[in-house]
């Protein structure tokens, strides 16, 4: 449980790095640099799907990444009933990254390498919190 729980502390610092990045980069440049898909972070980030509720999806990332951090220290700390509603978070999570990257695949036919790897760190989590 304990190593669980560390990868888990991991995968949150490195998604919220990931945000991070992104909004900076956002904010200062007005672009994505140094995408390793070229075009395409720039294309996914500036689509009418980059925002939701008139929130840019990155700034959610990463206020979702501070509370796993967040669960982290509680879990490790308290192991209480909260992680059913860590599960509930996560599902969510996953189910709106599942729904992102199918419209960098089908609707803007382009991929951004940051979006895709949060994605993919979405999916980790989850499949660490669900095992607790």
């Amino acid at each position: 449980m304990e190593l669980k729980l560390i990868l888990l502390l991991i995968l949150a610092i490195t998604g919220l790095a990931i945000a991070s990045y992104l909004i900076y980069s956002r904010n200062k440049y007005h672009s994505i640099r140094g995408c390793p898909s070229g075009k395409g972070c720039n294309a996914v980030l500036n689509s009418k799907y980059s925002h939701i509720f008139g929130i840019k999806n990155d700034i959610l990332g990463a206020l979702y990444y501070l509370i796993i951090i967040l669960e982290y220290f509680l879990l490790t700390a308290l192991m209480t009933n909260l992680v059913i509603y860590f599960k509930i978070l996560t599902s969510f999570a996953l189910l709106f990254s599942i729904y992102l990257f199918y419209i960098q695949a089908r609707v803007l036919r382009q991929y951004c390498f940051y979006c895709v790897t949060s994605a993919v760190i979405n999916l980790l989590i989850f499949l660490i919190i669900i095992t607790l």
